[in-house]
């Protein structure tokens, strides 16, 4: 596929491998060869890989590769792949599904592009730390949240996870996000209120009730150059 020099989609849904004593996915030690060190040197960034309910073993095959599109189906992919997602060093595109919480957390390469939560239960933490990672990356971003909802704690350490969720709100102020567009659509209400004093650049309100919860936090965002209201 990476020869086709057109953009191309792959979709892998129930996909094993088959025991080997050769795992790709093995210790980085470990000498790179055949077909894997070949897929290495291949041009995937017209590549698209949607993957839901893979092995974990799939996911070592695209460690370190060019990969340009990379789409998460479910929260234990995006479980699975967050040792790799660095590693992809031409990643641009990354669209994440399911719940994202402590477990998921994962860097970022320095090439994203555009990332997408669709139909998504997160934590303001986790929230806090993607938007602080983004506005790091030197360069325009775009994070689209789409039906993207606050998972409710019943953690017993809830007084601790407060502060540390406040103090994340307080780094995230002091962040530059002028180079960040965020797209939102069907959200929480809670949400809006984590971009409240921020420096973000471009907003982009995808439905009325978006922009209904939007009205008490615009004026607040006094770096905004851009705003898209549908």
């Amino acid at each position: 596929m990476s020869l086709f020099h057109h953009a191309v989609t792959c979709e892998l849904w129930d996909v094993v491998l088959q025991s080997s004593n050769k795992a790709c996915d093995s210790a980085a030690n470990t000498p790179i060869t055949g077909l894997r060190s070949e897929l290495l040197f291949c041009d995937m960034f017209n590549i698209s890989i949607i993957l839901n309910t893979v092995s974990k073993e799939v996911f070592g095959i695209f460690r370190d590769t060019s990969l340009g599109i990379l789409d998460l189906r479910t929260s234990e992919c995006v479980s699975q792949a967050s040792e790799i997602i660095a590693k992809l060093f031409k990643l641009k595109k990354l669209h994440v599904w399911g719940t994202f919480m402590s477990r998921c957390v994962f860097q970022l390469p320095s090439s994203l592009q555009d990332i997408s939560l669709q139909n998504v239960d997160c934590s303001s933490e986790r929230l806090c730390s993607l938007l602080i990672t983004l506005s790091s990356c030197g360069h325009p971003v775009t994070c689209a949240l789409m039906n993207v909802v606050f998972q409710s704690s019943n953690n017993p350490f809830g007084e601790a996870l407060e502060t540390q969720a406040s103090d994340l709100r307080s780094e995230l102020i002091s962040c530059d996000m002028s180079d960040i567009t965020v797209i939102l659509k069907s959200v929480s209400f809670e949400i809006f209120e984590i971009f409240r004093d921020t420096s973000i650049g471009i907003l982009e309100l995808r439905t009325s009730e978006c922009a209904s919860q939007a009205s008490g936090i615009i004026a607040t965002l006094w770096k905004l150059k851009t705003l898209h209201v549908w």
